[in-house]
């Protein structure tokens, strides 16, 4: 029997990548895991390939995929379970930086390995961490994907309590404040109106953070309205000219993404209206296909940016902390230009998406 032994080529290690992307950017991790531990067998003449992955919750390293293995390892196999000997080839597989596991060649009885088997190996394995990164990515989405639905999910239900019990339980004893007043006279009739009063407040102040838990007008009217009626709000409390202009077609967008460029607006709507000293106020609104964009600007006095606008979001200056929190919880852009006597252009964009999906997703579906 004649000893194989080859160097790849470059172009032969380019063709082979493409190939194998192609694999990875169509599978998912298990699917590509199996196809790259057959491509790993032919290539280099393995006798067998075992890929081991680390478990995101566990210690112990356990077989993912394998390929001309006689006895037929199961997946989930316990990689102390595999007789790996020291003539076996090995690579590394990483996901952002750190160790998740390995992927083993096995020799054929007599064969030595050569610098291309282990080139091949190597590409093998930077493929399969490809892979995995993409699982753990679609795990975290999934991960936050649910604690958002479960957190838009208990502010509507605190929103529905506030209205419908507690904001209802103080009209219920402004009711039977309005009837011990009849009966009442002297300092007596002078402190339940002020009592009246106050419930009359802690009325309004309930149904302000009802709305604000859950602004209705979001899911009955959509984005588009909700900013036109911050714009209407404005100009009614400051008499300040606000315009609204949209742009683009308004396409499927996530709750979550909605509720948070409309908390963006508010807080910029409310900045340019108190603090900017602005004859005007305008407000864009874009619609992409998958992103929302939104920008609002002002004629106002403006302000210096001393470093940069990262500085001032970190001090907090305007309220801009929140609004940059909110942006990277949508993995958006946030966008600052402003000089004294020049007025202030703020410039949000933020996926449309409730995550950020896969390439292999976007691009294949």
């Amino acid at each position: 029997m004649t000893e194989r032994r080859w160097e790849i080529t470059a172009a032969e290690l380019s063709r082979l990548r493409a190939a194998i992307d192609g694999i990875v950017g169509h599978a998912d991790a298990a699917a590509s895991l199996r196809a790259l531990a057959n491509w790993a067998l032919a290539l280099i003449d393995a006798a067998a390939i075992v890929i081991a992955v680390q478990p995101i919750a566990g210690d112990e390293a356990r077989v993912a995929a394998t390929a001309g293995l006689d006895s037929g390892l199961a997946t989930g196999t316990p990689l102390g379970a595999v007789p790996i000997g020291r003539t076996w080839l090995t690579e590394g597989l990483t996901v952002d930086g750190r160790p998740v596991g390995r992927v083993y060649a096995r020799p054929r009885r007599g064969h030595r390995w050569t610098a291309g088997d282990g080139e091949i190996l190597g590409l093998i394995a930077a493929q399969a961490s490809m892979a995995l990164a993409q699982e753990r990515a679609d795990v975290r989405i999934a991960v936050a994907r649910a604690r958002e639905e479960a957190a838009l999910a208990e502010r509507a239900r605190l929103a529905r309590e506030l209205h419908d019990v507690t904001a209802q339980q103080l009209v219920a004893i402004g009711r039977r404040l309005d009837i011990l007043r009849m009966e009442a006279s002297g300092s007596l009739a002078t402190d339940i109106d002020s009592l009246h009063d106050q419930v009359d407040h802690a009325v309004i102040d309930v149904r302000r953070m009802s709305r604000d838990l859950r602004p209705t007008i979001l899911e009955d009217l959509g984005l588009t309205a909700a900013i036109e009626a911050l714009a209407a709000d404005t100009r009614r409390v400051s008499g300040q000219p606000v315009a609204v202009a949209v742009a683009g077609e308004r396409g499927e967008i996530a709750p979550a993404t909605e509720l948070a460029i409309y908390r963006i607006a508010q807080e910029l709507i409310a900045n340019a209206a108190r603090h900017a000293a602005a004859a005007h106020i305008w407000i864009h609104l874009t619609y992409a296909a998958d992103s929302v964009a939104l920008r609002v600007e002002d004629d106002g006095r403006g302000f210096a940016i001393h470093g940069d606008a990262s500085t001032l979001v970190r001090a907090g200056g305007l309220g801009l902390a929140g609004v940059a929190e909110r942006v990277a919880e949508r993995g958006g852009s946030l966008k600052i230009d402003t000089a004294p006597g020049r007025g202030t252009r703020i410039r949000v964009r933020v996926s449309s998406r409730s995550d950020t999906m896969p390439d292999r997703d976007r691009n294949h579906n």
